[in-house]
């Protein structure tokens, strides 16, 4: 469960940085092997 949640809070901080008009920034949070892992850890 808290799993999911993390996965969910960082899809809701992309929104965040992507509306602000960071997309560098959205882009390497997407990038990174954290959202790989938390993709991996919610297909489960």
């Amino acid at each position: 469960m808290l799993d999911i949640l993390s996965v969910e809070l960082m899809f809701v901080h992309i929104t965040i940085l992507v509306k602000h008009g960071l997309n560098k920034d959205a882009d390497e949070l997407i990038n990174s092997k954290q959202i790989e892992v938390a993709l991996k850890i919610y297909e489960n």
